[in-house]
């Protein structure tokens, strides 16, 4: 029976659990005691995790591009590959956790007048096959399914309200 160290998070299955600490993510089998580790560079703080369709695994991201996916039968790391991202919106993941995507708003356009200027966007689309940055898109990410194809809505104002994590003004239509 495991009583090590950490928070745990999430039962990924009747015996797995998966228990995140400062510096690692590890998914614990309790009936064997056999834990396996991945680092969270960075720490624990820098990181967000959320659950894939049904619960059966954990993916953690870091809106800086990596991503860690946590199942009963492995940990996986998804993508390493890195980019500036400040003030992230809170990522949206596929059902599998394979995909992900997240909006930032990366500066403001210097070239307009302060009434005028507006912040500069970009959207990130992170997966297996490495990371994807599209900026200047003044768009929020709302869903990404199996294949890497994301739900996007258009932001009159493209700065993120910080305290909720969320668009400072509600979506409208193209």
């Amino acid at each position: 029976m495991w009583s090590g160290d950490g928070d745990v998070v999430a039962a990924i299955s009747p015996r797995h659990y998966v228990v995140v600490r400062d510096d690692a993510v590890v998914r614990v089998d309790w009936l064997e005691g056999e834990e396996v580790a991945l680092p969270l560079a960075g720490g624990r703080d820098r990181w967000t995790w959320k659950a894939v369709r049904g619960g059966r695994a954990l993916v953690f991201i870091d809106r800086s591009g990596p991503i860690l996916r946590v199942a009963s039968d492995g940990l996986e790391v998804v993508n390493i590959e890195m980019t500036e991202c400040p003030l992230a919106q809170d990522p949206v993941i596929s059902p599998s956790g394979r995909w992900a995507a997240w909006s930032c708003s990366v500066g403001f356009n210097e070239a307009l007048d302060v009434v005028d200027s507006s912040p500069l966007t970009a959207v990130v689309r992170a997966s297996v096959g490495g990371l994807e940055r599209y900026d200047g898109v003044a768009m929020w990410a709302v869903a990404i399914d199996e294949t890497g194809e994301l739900l996007l809505y258009s932001r009159a104002d493209a700065s993120l309200n910080t305290d909720l994590g969320e668009p400072a003004g509600s979506p409208r239509n193209l």
